[in-house]
């Protein structure tokens, strides 16, 4: 929900602009809703692989999370106006919510639709390469909100 209030709440832009896709997520903790609170805390910033700790010390220590301190795999410079169909977010591990392994190899994924939706491992693949040519089509006047 955090990354859809955002967006909804700065233009239809998702964050982005900083140096890594974690960078990117840290301004969910950074920039604050119109009444005020973050959009995110840490523990929701770490993903599902990192200690809340680091991620909790990294932030409210005014710095960005980078590759080693954000669990999530995020798809930065998307739009609201881009194909709802596109992933912007899932954990890099193959992770349930309670911290287990995935012996199947599947994820839970958010879309720019708003969607959020398990992946089994045995279609991870063909998921993959179906971002990949989401993203390889799209438009650059989607960029242009």
């Amino acid at each position: 929900m955090a990354l859809w209030m955002y967006a909804e709440d700065h233009g239809g832009r998702y964050p982005a602009g900083e140096k890594n896709p974690g960078a990117c997520l840290s301004l969910l903790y950074r920039a604050k809703t119109p009444d005020g609170h973050e959009y995110a805390n840490p523990y929701l910033l770490r993903g599902m692989t990192v200690p809340e700790q680091t991620t909790k010390r990294i932030l409210e220590g005014g710095r960005l999370l980078g590759p080693d301190s954000c669990g999530w795999h995020y798809v930065p410079e998307l739009t609201t106006n881009d194909d709802p169909s596109i992933a912007i977010i899932w954990c890099k591990a193959s992770l349930f919510h309670n911290g287990e392994y995935d012996k199947d190899g599947g994820r839970q994924v958010g879309y720019v639709g708003g969607n959020v939706d398990y992946i089994p491992g045995d279609r991870w693949a063909a998921f993959l390469s179906r971002q990949e040519r989401l993203m390889s089509n799209r438009s650059n006047a989607l960029l242009k909100i």
